[in-house]
């Protein structure tokens, strides 16, 4: 199972970068982590992985622009890996 991440909120132009970076090395790399450390026992057994990802991946909301803006990088990427 896959659940990394977290969010912030206010409007751009008032949020904190640093705390912005990190949020998108957490929502875009280390989410993948244990997934590609783990690939190849749970293709040895024919495993599932699930990615639980949140709605923003898909539709964006007010003051959470970078938030809205790291999500669907990643859940894009895992939807290619599994057509490949």
């Amino acid at each position: 199972m896959n659940n990394a991440g977290f969010g912030g909120s206010g409007r751009f132009a008032d949020t904190d970068w640093n705390n912005e970076a990190e949020m998108i090395q957490v929502n875009n790399r280390r989410a993948d982590a244990p997934d590609q450390l783990f690939l190849p026992q749970i293709r040895a057994r024919e495993g599932k992985l699930l990615n639980v990802a949140s709605v923003a991946a898909f539709q964006p909301g007010p003051f959470m622009a970078v938030y809205y803006a790291s999500k669907p990088t990643y859940c894009t990427s895992l939807r290619r890996w599994r057509k490949s």
